[in-house]
């Protein structure tokens, strides 16, 4: 069978047995056959004459099974791109949204801002789980101090293993639980996105909460108990030296 026609065959299938529209099932069809074949995308469809060997399909239907069971490709894959770069995923961390990818320019903008008024940006990622924010802002900004903090070892597990795509030496990784660790450090710009799912919310989406990590996504009846703790800890610990607070929430 030629690539192009196991394409389609992988995109009908993901049709039939995932929640998506069609581009998207093209999309990660194309994905997964990349992943398979070690390729980029151009070389992928450049090769259309090759056929597909019976072991390369072997493994193609391997992960196509696996998501029709709602594992998210991204944790089949062990990747996912955020911004610029491929980061490391697996089921001990949340998988990055396009949200929060969309927040990364506006965080520059923000701590540009503080970068002019003082001659520096600590930048503090709170809450870290891959990385991916923290590292991206690092590498963006390589004037800035980033420090990557979370309370969960198989987190920085994840993050420590990202910081490979680091392009400098200006991340830090912390074990905390939120800012209780830093009440002698004082940050310029602090960035979190805390989980926020009230417990007995029945709309979160099957596949994400069989998948992915309890302690992100859920935060006690209201939801807001991590959000009211890491407030209550910036107002205790946290004043810049205008008197202000420099917090962003991200909140997908």
């Amino acid at each position: 069978m030629k690539i192009i026609k196991a394409i389609k065959d992988a995109t009908t299938f993901l049709e039939l047995h995932t929640n998506q529209s069609s581009q998207q099932c093209k999309i990660e069809a194309e994905e997964i056959f990349m992943f398979v074949f070690g390729v980029n995308k151009s070389r992928m469809y450049s090769s259309d004459t090759d056929l597909v060997s019976d072991q390369h399909l072997g493994h193609i239907y391997q992960i196509l099974n696996k998501r029709k069971e709602n594992i998210p490709l991204s944790y089949l894959l062990k990747k996912h791109t955020f911004y610029k770069h491929n980061f490391y995923i697996d089921e001990n961390v949340l998988i990055p949204r396009s949200e929060t990818e969309s927040v990364i320019d506006k965080l520059l903008y923000m701590g540009d801002k503080l970068f002019i008024e003082k001659n520096r940006c600590f930048f503090l990622d709170a809450g870290c789980g891959s990385g991916c924010v923290g590292i991206t802002i690092a590498n963006e900004r390589p004037e800035w101090k980033v420090y990557l903090s979370d309370m969960y070892m198989s987190s920085l597990a994840v993050a420590k293993k990202n910081m490979e795509i680091c392009k400098y030496k200006n991340v830090h990784l912390i074990c905390a639980d939120w800012l209780t660790a830093f009440r002698s450090v004082v940050f310029d710009f602090i960035f979190s996105n805390p989980p926020y799912i009230p417990l007995e919310d029945t709309r979160v989406e099957k596949r994400v909460f069989l998948n992915e990590p309890y302690s992100s996504l859920y935060s006690g009846e209201d939801g807001l108990d991590d959000t009211s703790f890491i407030d209550n800890e910036g107002d205790r610990w946290y004043v810049d030296e205008y008197g202000d607070k420099s917090y962003m929430w991200d909140y997908r």
